[in-house]
């Protein structure tokens, strides 16, 4: 393939990528594109539960280069947070949320 079709075809890849993000921050009244701006979050629930996880026991010799690698399952305590995410239209002030979720180990 052509150097100048690689650059042609990344050229077309960041284009859509950019666009696509465009479409993702558009306002949900006036559908303007990189319009949302953050206003903040707060979190309305927290839980926690296990999932399984993957450790490693790595054993070393005394100059620490590692000499065995043990791979095993446990369960993890996790924590899963809901937030609610406040967004501001950058154009017609529009304020609108949104909910997420984070995982994180606890």
């Amino acid at each position: 393939m052509k150097t100048l079709d690689l650059y042609l075809i990344t050229a077309g890849i960041i284009m859509l990528a950019i666009f696509i993000f465009g479409v993702y921050t558009r306002c949900p009244v006036c559908k303007r594109l990189w319009a949302r701006k953050s206003k903040g979050k707060e979190e309305v629930s927290k839980k926690g539960g296990y999932r399984l996880g993957i450790q490693y026991d790595i054993k070393r010799d005394a100059n620490g280069k590692e000499i065995s690698k043990v791979k095993k399952q446990e369960l993890v305590h996790v924590i899963q947070a809901t937030y609610q995410n406040y967004w501001q239209c950058k154009h017609c002030q529009r304020i609108w949320t949104t909910l997420s979720n984070s995982v994180y180990e606890g």
